[in-house]
């Protein structure tokens, strides 16, 4: 198999968003590699149904994939769910068990909602460990903001950003 062509193989070709139950049983049949798993996987938060993100996010979190690209794979479904409903998401992420891919995916629901929804998006960040990712999301929603704002400088005193 061609590996820049696999995510094609999992997802289709052009504008179809196939279901969920088409594409997972597509890639949980086709006893891929990790590695094919991976490149099958890239991009996917372009290809999937909207309303079938929860179950994706479930899927990677039991797949095969190497949890750097599941960690990966959780912030770009999250990120992309997230623009389009971040209700859902954020009801979501209630009910979704704790660890990395969860983390990795309020990174992502933070990141983007807080330009609508600061309180939130924050207190979202605070539930992350102390550690990378939660500095990554900070990191993050600071660059979002205009450089010689008030309310720039304050954010990064207060969450301990440096210049």
């Amino acid at each position: 198999m061609v590996m820049n062509h696999m995510d094609e193989l999992a997802f289709g070709n052009g504008d179809y968003k196939p279901p969920f139950a088409e594409a997972s049983n597509w890639l949980n049949s086709a006893t891929l590699s990790a590695e094919e798993l991976t490149a099958a996987t890239e991009d996917m938060q372009k290809r999937v149904q909207t309303g079938d993100t929860a179950q994706w996010l479930d899927w990677i979190s039991a797949s095969d994939l190497p949890d750097e690209v599941c960690q990966t794979r959780a912030f770009s479904l999250a990120a992309e769910w997230t623009k389009k409903d971040y209700q859902a998401v954020g009801n979501w992420l209630k009910n979704a068990p704790d660890g990395p891919k969860k983390n990795a995916a309020i990174g992502a629901y933070a990141i983007n909602t807080y330009p609508h929804d600061p309180e939130n998006s924050i207190k979202w960040v605070k539930t992350l460990p102390q550690g990378h990712q939660r500095q990554n999301a900070l990191k993050r929603i600071y660059s979002t903001m205009p450089k010689d704002s008030y309310a720039a400088k304050a954010f990064a005193r207060e969450h301990g950003l440096g210049k």
